[in-house]
């Protein structure tokens, strides 16, 4: 926050910040909206809207980065020649899982805008390991990139140089990664239910990183 300044904050064409976060939304008193990020412990509770609108003198808010995300695609023709009005993103990221519900043509976080859409920690076992939400078997902690990666090589730290080896392990035919990939694609599949059985959304879009291997994926979810 001390090194954020703008050219002439006053005379900027910029009407409203937006930070745009991973985490769960939390309201606070007055209105005010924090983050829990549990990557991020340093950032989680904290107003940074507040902060960043005082060091600027400008409006800010903060919101969750796939909720944003989401909202960049509403208008966009990725289904050929109409703009998609019902979906939901799925983001398989590094150490999470993050979504964005949208709704006729409508972002949608929630009555009090913090837990719809948090897909990554639904339940799926709850005999499962714990998470850092506090729950046990979350849905990320199947399919998030470490997971698959600790299926892979448990005995190698994670890196997203390593995963990107690991992508190209599985393109390559390697049976090792494809082993590994399997449990990912399995509870994928189950998310991918739930969401579609909950929402009945026109389309689930999925991103991340392991959107690098969609040609195996899209075989092996097709038959799952």
């Amino acid at each position: 926050i001390q090194n954020i300044s703008l050219m002439d904050a006053k005379s900027s064409p910029i009407k409203q910040i937006v930070i745009s976060s991973p985490g769960i939304l939390n309201r606070a008193r007055k209105g005010k909206m924090t983050i829990t990020a549990f990557d991020l412990p340093n950032y989680s509770d904290v107003d940074l809207a507040e902060l960043v609108s005082k060091r600027l003198s400008l409006p800010a808010m903060i919101a969750n980065n796939a909720g944003l995300a989401a909202m960049s695609l509403i208008n966009s023709h990725t289904n050929g020649d109409k703009p998609l009005h019902d979906f939901v993103l799925l983001v398989i990221g590094e150490s999470g899982v993050g979504s964005g519900l949208v709704i006729q043509s409508n972002p949608y976080a929630g009555y009090n805008a913090a837990y719809a859409g948090e897909v990554g920690h639904t339940v799926v076992d709850f005999k499962g390991p714990p998470c850092n939400c506090g729950r046990s078997g979350c849905l990320q902690l199947y399919i998030c990139d470490q997971a698959t990666w600790k299926r892979y090589k448990p005995e190698i730290p994670f890196s997203p140089l390593k995963f990107e080896e690991f992508l190209d392990a599985v393109l390559s035919g390697s049976a090792k990664a494809r082993a590994a990939l399997r449990p990912t694609i399995e509870y994928l599949c189950l998310g991918i239910s739930n969401i579609a059985l909950m929402i009945n959304p026109e389309r689930i879009i999925l991103a991340g990183s392991l959107m690098r291997i969609w040609p195996v994926l899209q075989k092996k979810l097709g038959s799952a």
